[in-house]
């Protein structure tokens, strides 16, 4: 069973280390270099100058030792990074303050190489320092952050139970609140199958002060057969708890005890 609504953070970043080589990153999924690979399109097998750099569609192509060095990605498949999914024109210029963009398929594809990540401040970092920001990677390169910019998924809603969800042994620690993000780990037994979660509310508050709920994690291991222990950190928008807070108690602003599942209760004040 697969929770449409369901989407692991962890598994959005997109990984670039080894491709930038002082050229500007294609933005496509992970990029492994092919040396003595054909050349690019229109050089004719001509023997290049070392650091020459060009594309062929959405690879990056550098000369090294004579020859043509490329990233071999297949181009305009899923994991392809975006500006946001803008209409372009091939003689069209994104429109981006920073970063490099190619126009593939209609649509804009874009890196932020030379973009500051949030939280730098503009800042100098040291070569080989890495971060995350938001679902985007960021590398130093020649002292400047080259980061991924791909579209970030929304964090998925907490829904209403139904009674059918599959409920799957996992293991949950360290719950967070963020605004009206609740991020929690877990652990469980796997390693050769995708796991999905989600998670439900029974619609109902518990009178108190503050009231109270009690949430559900759904979990599906896909009939993994494998024991390994494996841990992700997965995050849940409780947006819906709020609005049907603020609907049934006519104020703007509440707390709402929220009992975690496996784990115990933690204050929502929103």
């Amino acid at each position: 069973m697969t929770f449409s609504n369901v989407i692991l953070r962890s598994s959005l970043a997109l990984s670039f280390a080894g491709v930038l080589a002082g050229s500007a990153l294609s933005a496509c999924d992970l990029p492994d270099k092919n040396l003595g690979d054909d050349p690019p399109a229109g050089t004719g097998g001509d023997v290049c100058e070392d650091g020459d750099t060009q594309m062929q569609d959405c690879n990056t192509c550098v000369c090294e030792n004579g020859g043509w060095s490329c990233t071999e990605i297949g181009c305009g498949g899923s994991g392809n990074v975006d500006s946001g999914g803008m209409a372009c024109d091939p003689d069209e210029e994104p429109a981006v303050e920073c970063g490099e963009c190619l126009c593939e398929d209609g649509e804009w594809l874009c890196t932020a190489i030379g973009c500051d990540p949030t939280g730098t401040d503009g800042g100098e970092c040291v070569d080989g320092d890495t971060m995350m920001q938001d679902c985007n990677e960021c590398f130093c390169e020649d002292g400047a952050w080259a980061c991924t910019q791909m579209a970030c998924p929304e964090d998925p809603a907490l829904t209403l139970c139904e009674g059918t969800e599959p409920n799957d042994p996992v293991f949950v620690s360290n719950p967070s609140l963020a605004g009206d993000l609740l991020t929690l780990s877990v652990e469980y037994s796997g390693g050769c199958a995708e796991h999905d979660f989600g998670m439900c509310w029974d619609g109902s508050f518990a009178e108190s002060d503050p009231v109270q709920v009690w949430l559900n994690l759904n979990h599906e291991d896909n009939d993994d057969p494998c024991d390994a222990i494996e841990s992700q950190d997965i995050t849940f928008d409780l947006t819906l708890l709020r609005e049907a807070w603020i609907e049934g108690y006519q104020m703007p602003n509440g707390t709402i005890t929220v009992h975690v599942p496996d784990y115990g209760p933690i204050d929502y004040t929103f």
